[in-house]
């Protein structure tokens, strides 16, 4: 993950989750953010734009949760896309596996 993707997702971060958030509503974020880290390394793996990945988020109404995204999706064009099967699962569950662990560890 490129660092300053990294400094911008963690001085942001703690906008989307409230001080008296119970852990199971921390989570549920990190499961959510898990879940869309995969979709955009899949989309980044299998041909999708930039641009068209971008446009997904673009109705998403909480400025917070979409520059978070948008972070997560420019994050996942950083990497290259592979061409067997096998390679791409690889580098979306890294790529899962990384945000998640961010997520983890910032809200704990």
């Amino acid at each position: 993950m490129n660092l300053l993707i990294s400094i911008v997702f963690l001085l942001g971060f703690h906008g989307l989750v409230h001080a008296e958030a119970s852990q199971e509503e921390k989570d549920a974020l990190c499961n959510n953010i898990n879940v869309f880290a995969g979709s955009a390394m899949a989309a980044r793996q299998n041909g999708v734009t930039l641009a068209q990945a971008i446009s997904t988020i673009k109705n998403q109404e909480d400025e917070d949760v979409k520059e978070l995204l948008r972070t997560i999706t420019m994050d996942a064009y950083e990497s290259p896309a592979y061409q067997s099967d096998e390679h791409k699962n690889r580098e979306i569950v890294e790529f899962q596996n990384e945000w998640y662990m961010i997520c983890l560890k910032e809200i704990s």
